[in-house]
C-alpha cells in the first residue's frame, strides 16, 4: 500500500481488491486514504520462433465461469526489442489460439519471447513446429536461483529472460553435487540468453556426463531448459533453489 495503515477491511469485487480508510498509527490517526488493487496475470513464454519454416501457436484458456479476460500478447526478439503486440478477449471458460503475423514461409527467422498480460487468471502454453520436430513450451516462473538436470547423451538448451539488467552465474555440478566449473554472463532487460550447454562447458563434449546446472541471478529471471534430440524436444523441469 502507498500509505501503510492498520484497522482496515478489504472487499473483493471480481479481480479487484478495495482497501478503504484505516489509521496510520495505533489508536488514532484515522485517514481517508484508500487503495485499489487489480489482480493481473503476467505469463512469460521464454521461447517463440516464427519464419524459416517454423511457427509458434499460443493456446490460452480462461478458467473463470463469469469474467471475460482482456488479454495482451507481446513478442520481443532475443535482444528485448518489441516485435508485435496484439489484444484479444477470451470469454468465460473459453480458449483462444494466437499465431503471430510472421508467416512460416517467411525467409527471415524470428526467435524471441512471448509475454501474456491479462486482467484475469489464465493458463497458457505454446507449440513450436518446424524442421520435422514439435516442441511444447510452458510459462516459466520467475526466481533468482534455479537448478535443472543435464546429461551429455542429450543436448540441452538453457534460456533466461529478465525484466531488468541482471548478472548471471551459471555453474555445472557433477552427479555428486560437486561444482565442476562456472561462468558469468550479463543480461540486459528483456534480453534472452540461449545457449547449448556445451557452449558454456566444452569439456563435456568429450564423454558421457550427468549432473546439474544451477543459475543464480542478481534479479528475478525466468529460466527454461530444453532437451533436444532427433526424435523431438522435451521440456526439463526447472526448480527454484536457495
Amino acid at each position: 500500500m502507498v500509505v501503510p495503515r492498520h484497522g482496515i477491511g478489504i472487499g473483493a469485487i471480481g479481480n479487484a481488491m478495495f482497501i478503504p480508510g484505516g489509521a496510520v498509527f495505533e489508536g488514532y490517526g484515522a485517514t481517508g486514504q484508500s487503495d485499489f488493487f487489480e489482480v493481473r496475470e503476467d505469463l512469460l513464454l521464454p521461447q517463440y520462433v516464427a519464419g524459416g519454416g517454423y511457427s509458434t501457436e499460443i493456446v490460452m484458456t480462461n478458467p473463470s465461469a463469469t469474467r471475460t479476460a482482456q488479454v495482451s500478447v507481446s513478442l520481443t526478439d532475443l535482444n528485448g526489442r518489441p516485435l508485435e503486440t496484439s489484444s484479444l478477449e477470451i470469454p468465460p471458460l473459453a480458449s483462444a489460439h494466437f499465431v503471430g503475423m510472421q508467416s512460416p514461409s517467411s525467409a527471415s527467422l524470428i526467435i524471441g519471447t512471448a509475454r501474456i498480460n491479462a486482467n484475469a487468471r489464465l493458463s497458457a502454453y505454446a507449440t513450436i513446429t518446424g524442421g520435422g520436430t514439435l516442441a511444447t513450451v510452458y510459462p516459466a516462473g520467475q526466481a533468482r536461483n534455479v537448478a535443472f538436470p543435464i546429461k551429455q547423451n542429450g543436448t540441452e538448451v538453457q534460456n533466461a529472460v529478465a525484466n531488468q539488467a541482471a548478472t548471471l552465474t551459471i555453474a555445472l555440478l557433477n552427479s555428486r553435487g560437486e561444482e565442476v566449473t562456472r561462468v558469468s554472463r550479463q543480461l540486459s532487460a528483456n534480453e534472452q540468453l540461449s545457449r547449448f550447454i556445451d557452449e558454456f562447458y566444452p569439456d563435456i563434449r568429450n564423454g558421457e556426463f550427468s549432473g546439474t546446472v544451477t543459475v543464480r541471478s542478481t534479479v528475478l529471471i525466468a529460466v527454461v531448459a530444453l532437451q533436444m534430440a532427433r526424435s523431438g524436444i522435451t521440456t526439463i523441469p526447472v526448480t527454484p533453489i536457495d
